[in-house]
Parts: C-alpha cells; sequence; structure tokens
C-alpha cells in the first residue's frame, strides 16, 4: 500500500499557508475599499450636514458593506475547500521539480481498484512525490506579491488619511470622528 498520507499533510501546509496569505491579502482589500467607503460617508456627512436620517441611512449601508467585503474577501476563502488534485495542479505550476508527479500522486494516491502492475507504479510516484515534497519550499508556491501589493496601498491610504486629519484638523479630523462615533453636527 502507499504512502499517500505524507503528500496529503504536505498538501494541507500548502493549502493553509495559501488560505491564511489569501485572507490576510483579503484584509487588506477591506481596508483600500473601506477608505473609499469612508469617503462616501464623510461626502454624504458634508452634503446633507445635520439631517440625521440620511446618516444613520448612509452608515448602516456603509457597516453592510463592510461586512460584505470581510466575508467575501476574508471569510469566503478561508472557508473554501480545495480539493488535493487542484492544489497539486496549483503546486506543480509554480514549482517545476515535481515533473508531473505530484498531480499524479493526488489523483491516483488515494486508492481504488488497481491491478498489480498499476500499484507498483502508483507507489514509485507517489515516492517520488514524497521525496520532492520534502525538498520543495512552501514560500515559492504561496501568493505573496497579491498581499504585498494591497498591504502597501492599505499603509498608503491609511497615511494618507491620517496626515490629512492632522493637517486640517477642523475640516477632516472632527468630521472623520463625527462620522465614526455617530455624533450629529453641531
Amino acid at each position: 500500500m502507499n504512502d499517500y498520507s505524507k503528500i496529503a499533510s504536505r498538501l494541507n501546509v500548502v493549502r493553509k499557508a495559501w488560505k491564511r496569505t489569501t485572507a490576510i491579502a483579503g484584509l487588506a482589500i477591506v481596508l483600500i475599499e473601506s477608505v473609499g467607503i469612508f469617503t462616501v460617508l464623510m461626502m454624504a456627512d458634508w452634503i446633507y450636514g445635520a439631517r440625521t436620517a440620511p446618516r444613520i441611512i448612509f452608515y448602516i449601508a456603509a457597516v453592510a458593506a463592510v461586512l460584505f467585503l470581510l466575508f467575501r474577501h476574508v471569510v469566503k476563502p478561508l472557508l473554501r475547500k480545495i480539493p488535493d488534485e487542484q492544489l497539486a495542479l496549483y503546486v506543480e505550476e509554480h514549482n517545476r521539480e515535481f515533473e508531473g508527479s505530484l498531480m499524479t500522486a493526488a489523483e491516483f494516491g488515494k486508492g481504488g481498484e488497481y491491478t498489480p502492475e498499476q500499484s507498483k507504479l502508483i507507489d514509485a510516484i507517489i515516492v517520488s512525490a514524497v521525496n520532492r515534497a520534502e525538498k520543495f519550499s512552501i514560500k515559492s508556491v504561496v501568493p505573496i506579491a497579491r498581499l504585498r501589493k494591497y498591504g502597501l496601498i492599505a499603509m498608503i491610504l491609511i497615511a494618507v488619511y491620517a496626515t490629512t486629519s492632522i493637517i486640517f484638523p477642523e475640516a477632516l479630523g472632527k468630521r472623520a470622528l463625527r462620522i465614526l462615533t455617530l455624533t450629529p453636527p453641531p
């Protein structure tokens, strides 16, 4: 019998790292989009001023939008089921050292009705995939570039808002605080 459990555990490590990185990148996307939503809230506050009903409607819509974005970009990728075959294909696309052995091991290694000759071939492929899986770096297949890009954009936008609030405390700082605390305008 083959030793597919070693491949499955290695793929599980890749799966968890991929999901974690995707969720963190999704959180950066939510931060970027939240800055845009906050800008719309500030414009609505400026336009509608002291009228409470439109401000509350915009506030509720903004909270709902942020919750939707959190679900879409953070929670949904964490809950996504990724089969071993799909993950093996992804790893092989980003790491050519496997030469098809990982995908073949994921496809046929779980067992089934095979002749003794087929079983020997599958076992040899799994052994080859296990040897190569022990040597490859998970960092080579986890999509870090997207996380860096969105994280940098989110930090820049937040820094711009913070700087602008410090430079113009009367115009932006107090309005932002009023929106965040949902206090009525004076």
